[in-house]
């Protein structure tokens, strides 16, 4: 009995052993103010830029759209199979 107690411990306190813990400094990061400089740079981009980017924008919000299409399509087929598999289990167990 005391062997089986001795070599829980054992078993226990090796893997702890190896493990270590996380450091208990604390990192502190210096406070970063906001600069005017991005905001001039945002505005001040060319309006080539800004349509090529709201195309860009466009295409993406169609790729969600019909990604939301396809899955909303999916959901409905699963929520078929699961009535249809509770139909199944309520059939089988009548026997």
């Amino acid at each position: 009995m005391k062997r089986a107690i001795l070599l829980i411990l054992i078993c226990c306190a090796a893997p702890a052993a190896l493990v270590k813990s996380q450091s208990p400094a604390l990192t502190v990061a210096p406070a970063t103010t906001v600069t005017s400089a991005r905001t001039t740079t945002a505005v001040t981009a060319a309006p080539a830029d800004l349509s090529a980017t709201l195309k860009e924008l466009q295409q993406m919000k169609t790729a969600n759209d019909q990604l939301i299409q396809r899955q909303t399509a999916m959901l409905q087929h699963l929520d078929e199979l699961q009535q249809g598999a509770q139909q199944l289990r309520v059939f089988s167990s009548r026997r």
